[in-house]
């Protein structure tokens, strides 16, 4: 689990993530081939390497990244976008009932 401060952000804070992809190298972190963003304007051609939804059964939002650049040619990328998954939760209901409060979720899918 990574937790990202005990303490409330500023409202209208943004939280962005990445993905370094082949980066783990003999025991070590390395630059690896490329880095993917939750921003897109840092990928290479604006590309989006992840998802971001509601997910019906436990009302979390869920993250998931394709480690394979988007901008390669499309008989390279397999699209699966589960090379990275991951459940962000503000902690508010712990039995996972209601949706986290913390965040807007308004243009956020439901699947």
């Amino acid at each position: 689990m990574v937790q990202i401060g005990n303490k409330k952000y500023p409202a209208g804070t943004v939280i962005g993530f990445y993905l370094i992809a082949r980066d783990w190298k003999n025991g070590m972190v390395t630059e690896g081939i490329y880095t993917h963003y939750t921003n897109n304007e840092f990928n290479p051609a604006n590309t989006q390497q992840h998802t971001l939804f509601q997910d019906g059964s436990c009302n979390e939002l869920v993250m998931t990244f394709e480690d394979i650049s988007m901008s390669e040619p499309l008989s390279y990328t397999d699209n699966d976008f589960n090379d990275l998954i991951f459940v962000i939760s503000d902690n508010k209901d712990p039995n996972h009932k209601t949706p986290s409060t913390a965040f807007d979720v308004t243009n956020i899918p439901k699947k």
